[in-house]
């Protein structure tokens, strides 16, 4: 709510200004004061917010324009109404020039007054509400900022294009230190399997340690960008200081020169077996770390990405999948080539794990599409399909703790005879049938999962109400990424998780005023507000009430106590 100071020397006319506009219960004005010179509004204005500044222009001492002059140079949004019995157009362009919202001639008619000041405050509200908002914002992304910068890279590893003033002004908002165009590595690790006994609380902790780990290791030499990909692997983007950076590391230095007479592969081998040991020693368990080439930031990310998860696939079961290896971008030759649309990205899995069973559904027909036209006759494709889709199905089924043959019964019993697929029409048959099914189960499974999920979430904000409710800490008690809990919340639902916080803390603080004789600040804490003056502003926003207000017109039931 706004201050309006007045300030005039004739005392008559600045207390009767005063007592008039306190009358008319101006929307958006808090408080009516007065002063009767120029000194005494700056001593005020000193220890006191004032937000609508209405002065004479001619006072002995200090004049209405020198004041305003004043306050401009020391005083922040401040809105300036200037009165005065004078209409030369020197006072007018002064006024214009000091950014006065308005010029008013006496005697002034008390309508016009009246309606500058609603003016005035509504103006001055709306700017506050803004202010708000645009902190609220800012504040909002510094809190979720290593989440959006996860998701930003994983949508760049999975193909998605941006132009280059879009990547640019991306990168800029969450403050990565890439440039476009410049050079990067890849580094992949995956965790193995000594990792697989832990739940998903303590599995993320272990990811957590990991991730510290590599940053411990890696930060003083590369830039350093981080995210998880659909298998679980951690994904790093490395982009090397410049050495004048490095020499910026002080003691490090000495080891930051040596590591620079060495070669980019040969450092990160090295660099890979520390932080294979450390994880060996720390976490008790191992990891498989494999780094690309370089590519050019972003334009080459997500081929190189491509090339090196595949790589990193190959090494499952073998020795060498604990160890590190330099993966190339090996394309192959020769006139055979893969199903480019099998494996482009998004990838069948991706999309059916993420519930869009509509693009799997057109995924598949892209499929059938490039097979049919290109490789129709080629037996080896075929089964480059069928296992592929297969594959997919399978982990669907059993990622959901089901068998694949329990949803979808007797169609599966060409899959144990892959030669039978005889036709590509033969092979869409069938994978468009499974997929149908899987469709019909998983899309009833979905709804009850995400109301379960609401379910949960709800008591977890009721059951904390009287502390600082986070978004992180709610998706971290139903095992969700934050982006995904509140955009299935909101569909779900309709609202925001954080209309919902406020809605049941406003529930409490009504129940709480009617129930008890608890003092209003104890019932701001408890429906976790620590500001008791904020607590109120926002009560009276959302019941046109006071708290006290509401307890003296709803009434306080107390039979119960």
């Amino acid at each position: 709510m706004a201050r309006l100071l007045i300030v005039d020397d004739e005392q008559p006319i600045a207390d009767g200004l005063a007592e008039i506009v306190a009358s008319w219960n101006i929307p958006h004005l808090e408080s009516v004061s007065k002063v009767y010179n120029a000194d005494e509004a700056i001593k005020l204005m000193r220890n006191t917010s004032i937000n609508i500044l209405l002065t004479d222009i001619q006072m002995p001492g200090m004049n209405g324009l020198e004041l305003i002059r004043h306050v401009a140079d020391t005083q922040e949004g401040v809105k300036c109404i200037l009165l005065s019995g004078y209409s030369e157009f020197e006072y007018a362009r002064q006024a214009i020039q000091l950014h006065a919202i308005e010029y008013l001639l006496k005697p002034v008619k008390m309508n016009a007054l009246k309606e500058v000041l609603k003016r005035t405050a509504a103006q001055w509200h709306e700017e506050q509400a803004d202010s708000i908002s645009r902190q609220k914002t800012v504040s909002t992304l510094k809190e979720h900022l290593p989440t959006i910068r996860e998701r930003f890279l994983f949508d760049i590893l999975y193909g998605i294009r941006f132009s280059k003033e879009q990547y640019e002004t991306k990168l800029e908002e969450l403050e990565l230190p890439f440039g476009f165009g410049s050079s990067a590595r890849l580094m992949l690790i995956r965790m193995e399997e000594q990792f697989s006994r832990y739940n998903p609380h303590d599995l993320g902790l272990m990811e957590y340690a990991l991730y510290n780990i590599v940053s411990e290791v890696l930060e003083w030499r590369f830039h350093l960008w981080h995210t998880k990909d659909d298998y679980g692997y951690h994904v790093y983007v490395l982009s090397p200081y410049q050495k004048r950076v490095l020499e910026a590391y002080g003691q490090r230095s000495t080891l930051a020169a040596e590591q620079s007479g060495k070669s980019c592969k040969q450092t990160l081998e090295e660099l890979g077996e520390t932080i294979r040991q450390h994880v060996q020693q720390f976490l008790k368990g191992d990891v498989s770390i494999l780094c690309s080439q370089s590519a050019l930031f972003p334009q080459e990310l997500s081929s190189m990405y491509e090339t090196t998860s595949a790589a990193l696939l190959q090494t499952v079961g073998s020795e060498k999948r604990a160890g590190y290896v330099q993966a190339g971008n090996n394309n192959g030759s020769g006139g055979i080539q893969t199903l480019s649309m099998l494996h482009e990205p998004p990838s069948l899995i991706h999309l059916m794990q993420h519930g869009n069973w509509s693009g799997a559904k057109e995924k598949l027909l892209h499929i059938f599409d490039e097979l049919d036209s290109k490789w129709g006759d080629s037996q080896e494709h075929l089964l480059e399909a069928y296992h592929s889709i297969y594959q997919a199905y399978l982990f669907i089924a059993h990622k959901n703790g089901r068998l694949l043959a329990e949803l979808c019964g007797s169609s599966l019993i060409k899959t144990f005879h892959a030669n039978r697929f005889l036709s590509v029409q033969q092979l869409k048959e069938w994978s468009m049938h499974t997929l149908e099914q899987l469709t019909d189960h998983f899309a009833v499974e979905e709804t009850d999962n995400k109301s379960a999920i609401i379910r949960k979430a709800q008591s977890f904000i009721q059951q904390n109400l009287s502390v600082d409710i986070s978004l992180q800490r709610i998706a971290e008690h139903v095992y969700l990424h934050p982006s995904s809990l509140s955009k299935i919340y909101r569909m779900e639902t309709g609202q925001s998780i954080t209309e919902y916080i406020f809605q049941v803390r406003m529930n409490s603080a009504e129940q709480l005023l009617q129930q008890t004789r608890g003092k209003v600040q104890d019932i701001a804490v408890a429906c976790g507000y620590q500001s008791t003056p904020y607590f109120i502003k926002v009560f009276r926003e959302y019941s046109g009430m006071t708290p006290q207000e509401y307890r003296n017109t709803v009434g306080c039931d107390l039979s119960h106590i």
